[in-house]
């Protein structure tokens, strides 16, 4: 399952006027994450070889880096200047 951490910098959604819902952080288990769309990121399955501080296209953000990829989400550096960021999620966890 596909989600986005919306944080006071970037607020934009995968669909605009669609509503959704909270997911408590101390329950969900996140399998990854992606500073843009995670499609767009090549590869197959829903997460990708880890990224790092110098490689973060087509790769995964690994659930102990989500601060990193925020970071990279609000510098622009996940390909989706001004867009979302796509975080899936364990269906298991919810």
């Amino acid at each position: 399952m596909s989600a986005s951490i919306v944080n006071p910098q970037i607020v934009h959604l995968f669909t605009s006027g669609s509503g959704g819902f909270v997911l408590n952080p101390d329950v969900v288990r996140v399998l990854c994450s992606y500073a843009g769309d995670g499609g767009t990121m090549g590869g197959g399955g829903p997460c990708r070889p880890a990224c790092t501080e110098e490689h973060f296209w087509e790769c995964s953000w690994p659930p102990d880096q989500i601060g990193t990829m925020l970071r990279h989400h609000v510098g622009g550096m996940g390909g989706n200047v001004g867009s979302y960021n796509e975080v899936i999620i364990d269906t298991a966890s919810i």
